[in-house]
């Protein structure tokens, strides 16, 4: 999660370079406002996910819609 937009843009955009389908959910967080969340995938089983996590890099965690 970042305040910035634009990191979460190039972020999703390096993903789907290497063929990953990301995108972009806007968050308001109360005081602190935007913030902005990297997602991948959708329905896919716990082992997936955290294969995914595994290769996003440093902070990717998963977490269930």
């Amino acid at each position: 999660m970042c305040s910035d937009r634009k990191e979460a843009d190039r972020v999703v955009a390096k993903m789907n370079a290497h063929g990953v389908a990301a995108y972009v959910v806007k968050l308001e967080q109360p005081g602190k406002g935007a913030w902005y969340r990297v997602r991948v995938g959708k329905h896919l089983d716990l082992k997936t996910a955290n294969v995914l996590a595994s290769k996003a890099g440093k902070g990717a965690i998963v977490l269930p819609e």
